[in-house]
């Protein structure tokens, strides 16, 4: 919990002095922080909008980060859906 919300802190700063190179790259580490804590979906969509933002701020190797972090969460992502359906990892409703 730490980590998010001293990244948040951070993005609120960067968001609040328009630094939108820095602030693209503290939505990548965002989204690497959501992926962690198993929220894929917004993990991803802070990776893209940060990806996004560190292109136009010419910012290419946070933008390659973002790109590499999305490839690995959506194959995790693949490889869990194929475990659950084969009975090999628990399901949505026995996970506590």
């Amino acid at each position: 919990e730490k980590a998010l919300s001293r990244t948040l802190e951070a993005l609120a700063i960067f968001t609040e002095v328009q630094d939108r190179a820095t602030e693209g790259g503290a939505r990548v580490n965002l989204g690497r922080i959501l992926l962690a804590k198993g929220d894929h979906a917004e993990g991803i969509s802070m990776l893209e909008r940060g990806r996004e933002l560190c292109e136009v701020a010419g910012r290419p190797e946070y933008a390659g980060l973002a790109l590499l972090t999305m490839g690995e969460a959506h194959l995790t992502a693949k490889e869990l859906e194929a475990a659950e359906r084969a009975g090999d990892a628990p399901t949505a409703r026995t996970r506590s």
